[in-house]
């Protein structure tokens, strides 16, 4: 398929960068592989790394970078290595925000399509914000209420979370 080598030529230039080779498989791994070790590389050197996603481990290690870089101990010299490791985090950023199979399934929905479009506009094109794709209109619909439990339950939570998850999905059901 030579559209899907071209589509992929920048995940494979960015491996080459941060890991020495562009690899081979599935999209969808590819890019959470290759934040996986950006992330790791960073964690080494800053002392940091934890089992979290990569938006909270991002989070971390931004925190800890800035830190450093706001120092007034710091030289000028290591403030340009931090500023290089802030955009190593920024394309770890991007690579969690490009999941792979998002735009995969047989019919994915216009709003997918341009905000992936926007994305790629503001990634690709360095826009500040994205362009205007046309009108929208919005359907603002209540379901009915979820009854909780005055009860405390370690359970609560991820009960509650589920029965939110099944009353909007069926929300959104209706609408189709």
């Amino acid at each position: 398929m030579p559209g899907t080598c071209r589509s992929l030529a920048p995940v494979g230039l960015k491996e080459l960068e941060y890991l020495g080779s562009s690899r081979s498989g599935e999209l969808t791994q590819r890019l959470r592989d290759l934040g996986e070790e950006i992330l790791l590389q960073q964690e080494s050197k800053h002392g940091r790394g934890r089992e979290d996603a990569h938006p909270v481990r991002v989070k971390e290690l931004r925190r800890t970078i800035l830190t450093k870089a706001n120092d007034n101990k710091t030289s000028g010299v290591e403030k340009e290595r931090l500023s290089h490791d802030l955009d190593d985090l920024f394309v770890v950023t991007q690579l969690f925000s490009y999941p792979g199979d998002y735009l995969r399934n047989q019919n994915p929905s216009i709003e997918r399509i341009a905000e992936t479009v926007d994305k790629l506009e503001e990634d690709v094109l360095q826009r500040h914000t994205a362009s205007i794709r046309g009108r929208r209109t919005a359907i603002v619909e209540f379901g009915s209420p979820i009854p909780i439990s005055a009860t405390k339950s370690r359970t609560l939570v991820n009960e509650l979370t589920k029965t939110a998850h099944r009353h909007v999905q069926g929300l959104l059901d209706q609408l189709d």
